[in-house]
């Protein structure tokens, strides 16, 4: 399949899902159980298409790469190969109320840093739970976006990224799909003990 209609399917997927499960938590808050089961179920479904179509692609570069691989063995290819991803990254540090994120850049192929205020950190933390409060099945970053802006409080991209990078880093967070996360129970209570440990003890 060519490429970009691949991706497109999977974006146009991956949209449907997410308006499925919207219809989840709206079935919930009515206490239909069974428009729950039906979207939910459809939901699933949704899911598992784009999970196959993602497993094919993938089987797809991996056999085109060990072509490649095997056909083509002048040295200067090897130099052309992308920079696998450091271990270890990304790293956070939380000194003097603030959070510094630590990552590494394949592209620059140097170390990078982000910072953050407790008080960005904060309100992300409360978007992220009421999110995770309105919504029946996993979160998406756009709902956290939405409430943020709808609040009046609207930080930049990186800095939400960031913050939801921690909280998955804390087992606060699990990511359920690309762009979808699970919130765990008394997850802002919890990430603000974390906050409170990680800067007492320096790290």
């Amino acid at each position: 399949m060519n490429p970009c209609y691949r991706q497109a399917i999977l974006k146009i997927l991956s949209s449907a899902e997410v308006a499925l499960l919207e219809i989840v938590s709206q079935a919930a808050v009515a206490q239909n159980y069974g428009g729950i089961d039906l979207a939910k179920g459809a939901a699933e479904q949704v899911k598992s298409i784009g999970s196959r179509l993602s497993a094919a692609e993938a089987s797809t570069s991996a056999e085109a790469v060990q072509t490649e691989q095997t056909t083509d063995t002048l040295p200067s290819r090897a130099k052309l190969s992308r920079p696998k991803k450091k271990s270890g990254y990304p790293r956070f540090e939380i000194k003097d109320s603030t959070l510094t994120k630590v990552g590494w850049s394949r592209k620059g192929n140097a170390e990078y840093t982000q910072r953050i205020s407790r008080e960005a950190f904060d309100v992300v933390v409360d978007a992220v739970a009421e999110a995770g409060r309105r919504t029946a099945g996993p979160v998406p970053t756009e709902s956290v976006r939405d409430l943020l802006e709808a609040g009046g409080q609207d930080p930049p991209s990186y800095q939400v990224y960031s913050i939801l990078a921690f909280l998955r880093s804390r087992g606060l967070t699990r990511a359920s799909a690309r762009g979808q996360h699970i919130i765990l129970a008394d997850m802002a209570e919890k990430a603000r003990l974390e906050w409170t440990k990680t800067e007492g003890a320096g790290v």
